[in-house]
């Protein structure tokens, strides 16, 4: 990985391995992370990614925001509307679950 790169992960903790990423860190082998999901949460305050001045890292709260909350009340009343009207609801993982 490039020197100047910065590692920003906010979507599952375990798709960056801790170890070889505290490695880079202390070699300055990237120039920094961010990240808003970690691999055991909550983070140990003794983790050693805290003791980084060039990692932010905040307590799984990315898709806490005003919009992002008003879209997920959107998208629940939407289901649920979809639902009394016999139709496959939207973001649906398991098909196999749902007959109509």
């Amino acid at each position: 990985m490039k020197q100047h790169v910065l590692l920003i992960n906010t979507a599952r903790g375990e798709l960056v391995d801790e170890a070889a990423l505290i490695r880079a860190l202390a070699r300055k082998e990237i120039s920094g992370y961010a990240a808003d999901v970690f691999c055991q949460e909550p983070l140990d305050p003794t983790h050693p990614l805290l003791a980084f001045e060039n990692v932010t890292l905040t307590p799984h709260i990315g898709a806490y925001t005003s919009e992002s909350l008003a879209g997920m009340g959107d998208h629940v009343v939407t289901n649920i509307e979809r639902f009394f009207a016999h139709l496959e609801p939207f973001g649906l993982v398991n098909e196999r679950s749902w007959s109509v």
